[in-house]
């Protein structure tokens, strides 16, 4: 049965960071589970639900803007669900202290066999060339290995910030500075430029764009630097006034350099990745204060434990759209349910919703349910 959240874990959740960053002696390695914090958690069940409401639209030819990734260049709501996973990677390996290597591998290598299973549900084949191999969990366990990794390495929040920011530096000068073999200038299109090229020379198997990947080669280092940025934050500031310092000094830095470098989710521009860290952040610390007041109770609760199963929810989403895009008789399963929910008002926009928040809610019920009986995907 999932653990009730009580006042004496909100105190911990608040405090836990502050206490154990006092000491200077390094962390000892363990392969014991640290006491889950549930404002961490909480923060894992709004990025999975976002994730299921931006995934699960019933025509996203209609869907709400604020609820589409934004075409390339630009940042909506959609596109902070991902990095908010990053940057909850970081935090919950700064809390775990210095941790084991065989549990970081083994932690690691599930992410990467379940990412690129899913890979195949959704578009069945075996055949080398048709596989996707990179993903969203392959990113998250990429991101999680080096975090896990530098962890082991050091005590305190400089290291993993400066290698944030060589990460970070190193991106930028290379996509603004480097034009691609066969291009006369750098370029930041879609497909273009040294991100793209190294896209289709490095990665094998299928694209998920024809000249690019979404979660492509060159992108994945300054999303390093996200979960990075979490795991100096955590680890870092003793007060929630300095985490949220620390959160708004990073939204600010991003909204400055995005005057020379757009925000672009596929392209994890170092402006993306500031912006995202610093609202990850602001979400997370509002966690924490809601969770010492009575009224947001229930709610934190609910969304802590939607977060401890959100691998869960996450896997069983994507088989359900493995499952719907199937063609039966020439029409996909996708709109034939879809077409029951066309008829519950004359807004496409709002009936695309409803179908995404139906969906959305009947995954996690089910996880919950899972839950209660201890049952729930572990790594």
């Amino acid at each position: 049965m999932a653990r009730r959240w009580s006042s004496h874990d909100r105190l911990t959740a608040a405090t836990a960071t502050t206490s154990s960053q006092s000491s200077t002696r390094a962390p000892i390695t363990s392969a014991r589970r640290p006491a889950r914090d549930p404002s961490l958690d909480a923060l894992r069940g709004l990025a999975v639900l976002g994730m299921l409401l931006v995934n699960l639209p019933g025509d996203a030819q209609v869907t709400f803007p604020l609820l589409a990734h934004a075409p390339w260049h630009g940042l909506t709501l959609a596109d902070l669900v991902f990095p908010a996973f990053l940057v909850a990677v970081g935090l919950a390996v700064a809390r775990a202290g210095r941790p084991a290597i065989d549990a970081v591998l083994r932690r690691t290598l599930g992410l990467l066999v379940i990412g690129i299973a899913l890979g195949v549900a959704l578009n069945p084949s075996l055949a080398f060339d048709e596989l996707r191999w990179p993903g969203v969990l392959q990113r998250i366990g990429i991101v999680y290995l080096v975090c896990a990794l530098v962890a082991r390495a050091s005590v305190g929040p400089l290291m993993p910030l400066g290698l944030a920011a060589c990460l970070l530096v190193a991106h930028t000068l290379l996509i603004l500075m480097i034009a691609a073999p066969g291009e006369a200038l750098p370029s930041l299109a879609p497909g273009e430029g040294v991100s793209g090229w190294l896209d289709r020379q490095l990665l094998p198997g299928r694209l998920h764009r024809q000249t690019y990947d979404p979660e492509g080669f060159l992108s994945t280092f300054p999303a390093i630097a996200s979960g990075l940025l979490g795991v100096s934050a955590g680890r870092g500031a003793e007060t929630l006034a300095r985490q949220t310092a620390m959160a708004i000094s990073c939204i600010a830095l991003g909204l400055a350099m995005s005057v020379v470098l757009p925000l672009n989710k596929t392209l994890w521009t170092a402006s993306f990745a500031l912006v995202t860290t610093g609202i990850a952040l602001l979400v997370w610390l509002s966690l924490i204060a809601g969770s010492r007041g009575a009224f947001f109770r229930g709610l934190l609760d609910l969304l802590a434990s939607i977060g401890q199963t959100a691998l869960t929810i996450y896997v069983m989403h994507m088989l359900l759209i493995a499952v719907m895009i199937r063609t039966w008789n020439g029409e996909t399963t996708w709109d034939r349910l879809f077409a029951l929910f066309a008829v519950l008002s004359p807004a496409p926009a709002i009936n695309s919703l409803a179908f995404a928040i139906s969906l959305t809610l009947g995954c996690a019920a089910i996880a919950l349910l899972l839950l209660r009986r201890n049952v729930r995907l572990r790594l």
